[in-house]
């Protein structure tokens, strides 16, 4: 138990691994789950209090990360305020999951697709591995993102428009705006805006601050509409 919680970690994260592919195919056989008993989780009497739990789960998941961080004394101000897009996803997926708002699912559909998808394949897990209290906190905080747009597609059918990814992408860039304000009065480095992050992933090929925001932008455009492309097949 001791190795559980312990700093600095005994064994170290191998991305691409057994334990991080693993993560992926529970997360894949979630999302298999939830569309074949979708019917099943609608008409369920209690699906209310179903949602709650998930959204208590993700909440807790994200208090979680900074109560370990300052337990173990390296919690900081330039590193652990709930800054970073998947830390805000995280927020807005338990709160989609008590409030139902498709106002949020709309905005939160594409942050979580394109942005947390990317944070799974390539984890900032830099010395928290397998099974480690933060291997399991992440992957459960991140997987959870991404099952709250699957249970809200399949269970609610909600569904997104070209008006959803513009009023996305405008919240993304907003959102950008407020926390790139942050970094340069804390120095801090929050949604990566500022560059590349320690663990290896595609902003390590982007130009330097500020012209990576350039970069930055340009992907988003590109990924909200890919993101967008299955909902407007389906609206032709």
């Amino acid at each position: 138990m001791s190795d559980f919680f312990s700093y600095p970690p005994p064994q170290d994260f191998v991305m691409f691994g057994v334990s991080h592919f693993v993560c992926i195919l529970i997360m894949l056989c979630l999302i298999v789950l939830i569309y074949f008993f979708r019917e099943r989780i609608r008409r369920y009497s209690k699906e209310r209090y179903l949602r709650f739990l998930f959204g208590i789960i993700l909440i807790i998941d994200l208090l979680a990360y900074n109560l370990y961080n300052y337990s173990v004394g390296i919690w900081s101000i330039q590193c652990d305020l709930p800054l970073y897009l998947c830390s805000i996803c995280m927020f807005l997926s338990g709160v989609l999951f008590f409030t139902k708002s498709y106002s949020l699912f709309e905005v939160l559909y594409f942050w979580a697709l394109c942005g947390t998808t990317q944070a799974l394949i390539t984890p900032s897990l830099v010395g928290f591995g397998f099974p480690h209290f933060r291997f399991f906190q992440y992957m459960i905080g991140h997987i959870g993102i991404i099952i709250t747009i699957f249970y809200f597609i399949f269970v609610h059918g909600y569904r997104i428009t070209f008006y959803s990814m513009k009023k996305s992408l405008l919240y993304l860039n907003l959102a950008g705006a407020i926390v790139l304000c942050i970094n340069l009065i804390i120095g801090s480095n929050y949604m990566t805006l500022m560059g590349a992050a320690d663990t290896p992933s595609v902003l390590d090929y982007f130009p330097e601050f500020p012209f990576n925001l350039i970069v930055l932008e340009a992907i988003a455009i590109i990924f909200f509409s890919i993101a967008y492309l299955p909902f407007r097949k389906k609206l032709q």
